[in-house]
């Protein structure tokens, strides 16, 4: 119960159970653990996750979380989000099949979706969006919103060239 930050090495775990358990951890950080595939839940007070370039599959449920920054690049996460209204940062990008919510979370500031196989965007965009990036998203042929986010400041869509 007093863990208040987790600090996974890379390439040393490849099981993970009950992190849920740790009740006061805020930070949860396992970058670089190939052959990792869940994390064994999410702790309710933790606020920043990260486990990029890891084999995720799926991500555990975040909507009662107070979570607000997540990073997930480059993992095999299958899964449609659900993500708590605490969310400010967010970065899926290249994971195929990850699908975004209808609606973002209202004080998003960053989403980094490049290389997701999603067809269109969530048709509710916070405005407090400052910078998104859906580079390569080979199948986006929609934009959903019926505005761009008002504070967008830097935007990528670059598809790539076959």
């Amino acid at each position: 119960y007093d863990v208040t930050k987790l600090l996974i090495p890379p390439s040393s775990v490849t099981v993970m159970k009950y992190t849920w358990t740790l009740t006061s951890c805020s930070l949860l950080t396992v970058d670089n653990n190939l052959g990792l595939t869940d994390v064994g839940g999410i702790p309710s007070a933790t606020i920043s996750m990260s486990a990029a370039n890891c084999n995720l599959l799926e991500l555990p449920v975040m909507v009662s979380s107070s979570i607000s920054y997540l990073n997930v690049p480059n993992n095999s996460i299958s899964t449609a989000l659900t993500l708590p209204g605490s969310m400010s940062y967010i970065n899926i990008s290249n994971n195929l099949f990850i699908t975004l919510p209808t609606s973002l979370p209202a004080g998003l500031s960053a989403l980094f979706a490049d290389g997701v196989r999603m067809s269109s965007t969530p048709s509710i965009m916070p405005n407090t969006i400052i910078s998104m990036s859906l580079s390569n998203c080979v199948n986006l042929t929609t934009w959903a919103s019926p505005t761009f986010p008002s504070s967008l400041y830097y935007l990528n869509i670059r598809l790539k060239k076959f």
